[in-house]
């Protein structure tokens, strides 16, 4: 909103109208919004600053001063953005990964959307600062930044895309996957107190709508490992009572009866691979005990929608406010143990990536246990709904302390026992035979 006339700034507008259009999730809109509203705030602080301290800029530099800005604040070098980030109140830093997705992202897209044309000039004022430019000047500045490359890259395929924080996107690329993975371990629940966790909640038909209903979802989330969103918009028709399986539906691709345009317009689709689930023990079993709970004593049949998860007066729960949704499953944590605080609902799925992956027991076709764990890395990615297997690698767990112990106990073996790596690759091919000719013996017996 322009603050002086206290009117609709048209680009933002369109801007937000854009991404509905293009349908996107309604927390990605608010996200993206989010991001080009702080970045439109910080192009009129800089104008008013650089006027009042007398600091002109090469506006080409934008980007790299609002990329300062961002990751400094009030603790920039620079005199021009202190002033601002004090003025805007900016004194957390940015990470230079949130910079490198979501920020570059939003703006892209922002920049994208705006051609500048003679109609349309008030962004292109806030960036080039007010000073006489000529128009060849202009052309000129046009043709050789960030905004020509931009116009470019409509209907045209580059060589390269081009990113408005180069130097942000070098260094988020430089996070390796140990570190991905360490994080992503530190966001899952702890695999040995997350069945506690549910069995002492002591669910019964007594308990209150609220908490039967809760707890519901976080066992769904950990026995299927889906996105939130997607558990919050499955409905009565995608459960298979009989086979308790539960499909995941794109609201894209039914018939969403009985929503107001309000709740239409919140329903989002994460772009999941398949609509199958695996769901998993304990959690499964878990999972179905409060299913019967909630159905015959809290459900409400009466309405005129068929989303399993509603609110206190019937509507569909995945319209609620998403905080406060985090905050009764801390409440939950708080009471369980105040050290898994920093644990949110999007923990389960990471639970029931590393549980598939690292720690899942493989038996055979007899129904036995074999000395194998963890599934194939391609299944983890189709259970998980994951559109690139990159995005499945980093829930590889690195157990050290297994690894330490297995390459400790090895070379204790080859020194005492004196094994050479010819004995060593000897015992390798007499073990592969050994379990080839059990393979034999199995098909022959099947014969």
């Amino acid at each position: 909103m322009n603050i002086h006339t206290a009117e609709m700034y048209c680009p933002f507008e369109e801007y937000v109208e854009l991404l509905i259009d293009k349908g996107y999730a309604s927390t990605t809109i608010e996200q993206y919004a989010g991001h080009v509203s702080r970045f439109l705030d910080f192009l009129y602080e800089v104008r008013v600053v650089s006027a009042e301290l007398n600091v002109a800029f090469e506006p080409s530099k934008v980007f790299r001063l609002y990329q300062d800005f961002l990751t400094f604040g009030e603790s920039s070098r620079t005199n021009l953005i202190r002033q601002v980030a004090k003025n805007i109140g900016k004194n957390n830093a940015t990470s230079f990964r949130s910079i490198a997705n979501g920020i570059e992202a939003s703006l892209s897209i922002f920049m994208e959307l705006r051609m500048f044309d003679k109609d349309e000039d008030t962004f292109l004022r806030a960036i080039t600062y007010e000073r006489n430019i000529s128009h060849r000047e202009l052309n000129k500045m046009a043709r050789d930044s960030w905004l020509e490359a931009t116009k470019r890259s409509i209907g045209y395929k580059q060589r390269s895309k081009f990113r408005l924080f180069r130097k942000a996107v070098r260094k988020n690329n430089r996070s390796s996957l140990k570190v991905l993975t360490k994080e992503k371990i530190n966001k899952s629940f702890p695999i040995d107190k997350s069945v506690k966790f549910f069995c002492d909640s002591d669910i019964t038909p007594a308990s209150k709508f609220s908490k039967v209903r809760d707890f519901l979802l976080y066992t769904l989330l950990a026995a299927t490992g889906i996105r939130t969103s997607e558990a919050l918009q499955v409905t009565i028709d995608d459960i298979n009572w009989d086979e308790r399986t539960i499909d995941i539906i794109s609201p894209n691709d039914r018939h969403n009866l009985g929503l107001t345009q309000k709740e239409s317009e919140a329903l989002c689709d994460k772009g999941r691979a398949t609509s199958l689930t695996f769901m998993i023990q304990p959690f499964a079993q878990i999972f179905w005990s409060i299913m019967k709970i909630y159905m015959e004593h809290h459900y409400k049949s009466n309405i005129s929608h068929r989303f399993l998860f509603q609110k206190a007066n019937g509507r569909p729960f995945f319209c609620s406010n998403r905080s406060e949704r985090s905050k009764a499953l801390k409440r939950y944590i708080k009471k369980f143990d105040p050290a898994l605080l920093h644990l949110g609902l999007h923990g389960f799925r990471h639970t029931y990536a590393f549980y598939t992956l690292n720690y899942f027991p493989i038996v055979d076709d007899k129904g036995n246990p074999t000395d194998r764990q963890g599934l194939p890395l391609a299944y983890v990615k189709l259970l998980m709904g994951h559109q690139n297997i990159s995005s499945t690698e980093i829930y590889a767990k690195q157990d050290y302390d297994l690894i330490e112990f297995m390459l400790s106990a090895a070379n204790s073996y080859i020194r005492d026992q004196n094994v050479s790596l010819k004995e060593l690759a000897i015992q390798y091919y007499d073990k592969q035979l050994k379990l080839l000719e059990l393979e034999k013996e199995n098909l022959e017996k099947a014969t």
